[in-house]
């Protein structure tokens, strides 16, 4: 298994690169932006789902809800 850290400044195509990367390796992305985990805070930070995404529920634990956003070929994870 490899793993491929993108890493820089604000807006800079972090994630758009990460997308296109996941799909073509059909690979999955593990989100660690410390304001992209945050539900329905959009606006201030930069996420790049395509409109009508759905989050896909796997689990529950206490208060929190285990799953990822689907993204063509990849899986999103610790997004919203």
């Amino acid at each position: 298994m490899e793993i491929l850290a993108i890493t820089g400044q604000t807006a800079t195509g972090k994630t758009k690169y990460a997308l296109k990367v996941a799909e073509k390796e059909r690979a999955e992305i593990v989100n660690l932006d410390s304001r992209q985990v945050y539900k329905k805070l959009d606006i201030i930070s930069g996420k790049d789902l395509e409109k009508g995404s759905k989050f896909q529920l796997i689990d529950k634990y206490k208060n929190y809800e285990i799953g990822f956003y689907p993204y063509k070929k990849a899986r999103i994870w610790l997004y919203d």
